[in-house]
């Protein structure tokens, strides 16, 4: 084909081009709303509820939010964040109980704290990855009663068996391992990951562990914790694996990564259940209690998936948010608008409440009794 008659058929390229930036741009900008992992013909927009400015603040963090975690009586939360502070708040008040920093040790570039609570309530786990430390700490006075140092890792996040018994620590040797909690000696090392581990979570019944890991690795894998063998890989997460959750007393199993989807896998044959999709980055993800519902907090919308809102008081555009959909499912049931990233979640046992840590700092408890069906 010469120049001349190819003009013709570049310029309908160029048009039709035009006209999906167009349709698309004209979609972001009309209100109207899609919904989120909802197939064409699926349920309408009406159906989801949105939440914007309703929650109680607690101050929070001068920098990024890494973790959240409610005490198992709902009274109190801990929280980590990347300015190197361990915070415990008084959830009724609002009010900061102790602080304590992490201030020894050297910059990590990839640096994960996290902290969780022992089932009792009476301590507090913390992963200290700048000083290469798992440290437990009292949880009414955050003094410390026991760390475990490494100095040759970098700690990163961590998990207690719901029995109290175990506790496990991600390292940046790519492994996991599993430490007596009352003695605080080793147990076993699980090996199998090829990149840094970036999330855990324990069964409910404590017998089997799930981790997730970097974008060189990008699987989530179950392990039997009394052996430490790895039971099954999850294939199929594009990048990294920022959180993973077992459903509380069923066959399934969710993750979050940054390649925009939250997964649900069934976890005996390790095939996927559901593909949630909302978030530009899916960053955080959480079962209920009762396990009907799964929270995922993430950064950004992807096209369509959520309204335009404003925050009723500064008037910005709220572009990111959480998003709670029905296990079962996969439909979403209600979005929660934020201004910021929302970098962890954790919901409170009686499932009343819902703390939401950001990129900013800061820490959000919204009420979602009310969107379970």
């Amino acid at each position: 084909m010469n120049a001349a008659g190819r003009r013709p058929v570049a310029r309908r390229w160029i048009v039709a081009a035009l006209l999906l930036l167009l349709w698309h741009f004209g979609r972001l900008g009309s209100g109207v709303t899609t919904v989120p992992g909802v197939p064409r013909g699926g349920t309408s927009a009406a159906a989801v509820t949105i939440s914007v400015g309703d929650a109680q603040a607690l101050g929070g963090h001068e920098r990024s939010v890494t973790s959240v975690a409610f005490s198992p009586d709902g009274r109190l939360l801990v929280s980590t964040g990347l300015d190197r502070t361990v915070r415990l708040w008084d959830v009724g008040t609002s009010r900061q109980v102790w602080t304590a920093c992490a201030c020894q040790g050297r910059d990590i570039f990839n640096a994960h704290p996290h902290a969780t609570f022992s089932p009792d309530g009476r301590l507090i786990l913390f992963a200290d990855p700048w000083d290469g430390a798992a440290r437990l700490v009292e949880a009414v006075t955050g003094r410390q009663v026991r760390a475990s140092q490494l100095r040759r890792f970098a700690v990163g996040v961590t998990a207690y068996t719901p029995h109290g018994q175990m506790v496990a620590t991600s390292f940046d040797d790519y492994t996991v391992r599993l430490w007596n909690a009352a003695t605080g000696q080793p147990v076993r090392v699980l090996r199998g990951h090829e990149a840094l581990v970036t999330a855990l979570a324990f069964s409910r019944d404590g017998r089997f562990l799930l981790s997730g890991s970097e974008p060189h690795d990008r699987t989530v894998r179950l392990w039997d914790v009394a052996t430490g063998r790895g039971l099954r890989t999850f294939r199929g997460h594009l990048a990294s694996v920022e959180g993973v959750a077992f459903a509380p007393d069923g066959p399934s199993v969710a993750s979050a990564s940054w390649d925009n989807t939250v997964r649900v896998w069934d976890r005996a044959s390790g095939r996927e259940r559901h593909q949630l999709t909302a978030h530009v980055h899916a960053l955080a993800v959480q079962y209920a209690p009762d396990g009907r519902v799964i929270a995922s907090g993430g950064r950004g919308w992807l096209p369509g998936s959520a309204p335009r809102v404003r925050d009723p008081v500064s008037g910005e555009w709220l572009t990111s948010g959480i998003v709670l959909w029905d296990a079962h499912t996969g439909i979403p049931l209600r979005v929660i608008a934020h201004r910021e990233a929302v970098t962890t979640v954790a919901f409170a046992p009686h499932a009343r409440l819902l703390a939401a840590g950001d990129r900013k700092g800061g820490i959000r408890l919204w009420p979602v009794e009310a969107n379970r069906r």
